[in-house]
């Protein structure tokens, strides 16, 4: 006969192994989506990582969206192609998608200076001219300045010297006490010409700090200070947007005949004409 030990047993072994069950699928869809071919595929479509080492030129101007607009343009090329001449069309189209996203990284920031070249990383006084009070200006240029900074050493992979001639512009005059301690620490705390993990980590809780304090300060400012700011922003998006694609669409067709040209000198295109007698896909008459 059981008993209610019995059941306490059967009950509390069952739990057991459902626990295991749930810890063993917890660790492996954590395996898999910390595996390097996630990693690899997240990079190649230009969603994530770079590549090189800190502060390289491939570090710099090879982000991953980059990389993996050198990817797609090769596969459509390749897709497109004509049998026998698909290496051909990949190595192009890689070549021009690799050109195109170079480009389009900084055309981007082009477009949106000529469509309003007001809309500047700039000082306390851009936004004084906006009609925000002392505080917000303050508050405001604190938060784009401590982004700036953390855009600057993104793209060099932590390079010190973007720091110390930081230190030396208008803008660094114009930071909070407390921030510009905090790039001085950076300097200061550096090894081998990089900033440490540690000043990486304050500048991000500097950056969170800065946000909170000029949305809140942003909410109280005057609406029509609000709505010039809405406005400058968003002529700048559309100068970044249009500026981006009207410059890649103008140099599209010159960069995919240069690349076609470059690839032909490594991996040659084979004729697809009877004219050419060495087309291995011409049988003849």
């Amino acid at each position: 006969m059981s008993t209610y030990s019995d059941y306490y047993n059967t009950g509390s072994n069952l739990a057991k192994l459902e626990f295991e069950k749930q810890a063993f699928i917890g660790a492996l869809a954590k395996g898999l989506w910390n595996s390097a071919p996630r990693k690899a595929l997240g990079y190649l479509t230009g969603m994530g990582g770079r590549i090189g080492s800190k502060g390289s030129f491939a570090y710099k101007y090879m982000p991953s969206s980059t990389v993996g607009a050198g990817l797609g343009g090769g596969i459509i090329g390749a897709s497109s192609a004509e049998e026998g001449n698909r290496m051909n069309a990949f190595a192009a189209g890689s070549l021009s998608g690799l050109t195109i996203g170079f480009i389009g990284n900084k055309a981007g920031f082009i477009g949106s200076r000529i469509a309003n070249p007001f809309m500047r990383r700039g000082n306390v006084s851009r936004y004084s001219t906006l009609g925000f009070n002392d505080d917000a200006a303050r508050a405001l240029s604190n938060k784009n300045e401590l982004n700036y900074i953390d855009h600057i050493l993104s793209e060099s992979g932590g390079n010190v010297a973007k720091l110390k001639n930081y230190r030396g512009t208008s803008q660094y005059k114009d930071l909070a006490k407390e921030y510009r301690d905090l790039v001085d620490e950076g300097i200061s705390t550096s090894k081998n010409n990089y900033v440490s993990d540690s000043f990486t980590a304050g500048l991000n809780k500097a950056r969170e700090q800065a946000k909170d304090i000029a949305k809140a300060q942003f909410s109280q400012s005057e609406a029509s200070a609000r709505a010039k700011y809405y406005a400058s922003k968003t002529l700048k998006t559309v100068g970044s947007v249009g500026g981006g694609f009207a410059l890649v669409g103008a140099v599209h067709q010159p960069v995919l005949n240069v690349s076609e040209s470059v690839s032909n000198k490594f991996v040659p295109k084979r004729a697809q004409t009877p004219s050419n007698i060495y087309n291995p896909y011409y049988e003849g008459f």
